[in-house]
């Protein structure tokens, strides 16, 4: 069936709101990731009666993910920006930092092979998703930091960062009201 099962860790007045996910696999025997939060943000569904008669909260869906967003030089907030990179074979990892809105700066790790041919292909991917206007520089660097948890937050923005997603969600919430 298509129902997204959530047990509760929220009040059943948060039923229609909108929240982090947190996971619990018990796939893995060895090693279960209890709480596991994937970044994953869901609106939980007002009507609680799942057709398979499973036990749990249902999510209506999944909104997206919790992350930075960008302020773009036309006033638009954009995430997801994976797609910059996503046909250069010659960019290893890279990261999008932003800290004056219009601009970013994209720090790469490049191969050897990496020509200014592929610096154009990323600049036009980011001219389509950002709008010409924003200014784009590039920052090439040996290694991207690494969190505690061994990987790398890929958009950092000290103009639009994770706080400001949860105004996002309350506007997504109000436009969805009937």
């Amino acid at each position: 069936h298509r129902d997204l099962h959530s047990f509760p860790t929220r009040r059943s007045s948060d039923l229609g709101g909108t929240g982090r996910l947190l996971c619990t696999g018990f796939g893995n025997r060895a090693f279960s990731l209890v709480r596991y939060e994937i970044g994953d943000i869901v609106k939980l569904s007002v009507n609680q009666v799942p057709k398979c008669g499973r036990g749990g909260l249902l999510v209506d869906r999944i909104l997206g993910r919790m992350e930075d967003y960008v302020l773009a030089a036309n006033g638009r907030v954009v995430g997801r920006l994976d797609h910059l990179f996503k046909d250069s074979r010659n960019v290893i990892e890279a990261q999008v930092v932003q800290t004056v809105p219009g601009k970013v700066v994209l720090r790469v790790v490049r191969t050897p092979e990496y020509t200014s041919r592929d610096e154009d292909a990323v600049r036009g991917e980011a001219a389509l998703r950002l709008g010409s206007e924003t200014g784009v520089a590039f920052e090439y660097v040996d290694s991207i930091a690494r969190g505690k948890n061994g990987k790398f937050q890929f958009v950092i923005s000290n103009v639009v960062g994770k706080t400001d997603v949860k105004s996002l969600l309350s506007t997504y919430d109000q436009t969805q009201q009937p």
